[in-house]
């Protein structure tokens, strides 16, 4: 089974999906049960951005080429037909544009001031309400 997000995004913007998935376990722990989810982003012309497997936690990022409605679908790889259905927690956030960028991280990095980090989160954010 599958389930979809869909989100508007404008062209040439970076896109940052968060995740957690709890009920994943990996090949070797107890309780493995050969059952992943699968991301996998399309654009708006169908085209697939990106196709992972999750793991634990992790984050799937993609930067859009057109602007429109993106879908984000997660997807188990099992295949079974037999057996009891199993459920999955998958905790997911997702940022776009001007909001998937860590001004602390980016502040240490370029020696900015309070000032300066500012004027540069508005910047940014002018530019991805111009670009929408």
């Amino acid at each position: 089974q599958q389930r979809c997000f869909i989100e508007e995004v404008p062209a040439d913007t970076l896109v940052i999906g968060k995740y957690k998935n709890p009920d994943f376990k990996p090949y070797g722990d107890p309780g493995f049960t050969e059952t992943g989810i699968r991301a996998m982003v399309t654009d708006p012309t169908g085209s697939v951005l990106l196709q992972t497997m999750t793991n634990k936690q992790g984050r799937v990022a993609f930067t859009s080429l057109t602007g429109g409605e993106h879908m984000l679908c997660l997807s188990t790889n099992n295949t079974r037909w037999f057996g009891t259905p199993r459920k999955f927690r998958f905790d997911l956030h997702v940022d776009v544009g001007e909001t998937t960028i860590d001004y602390n991280e980016v502040a240490k990095k370029e020696h900015l001031s309070t000032l300066e980090v500012e004027i540069r989160r508005l910047n940014n954010k002018a530019k991805d309400i111009m670009a929408q």
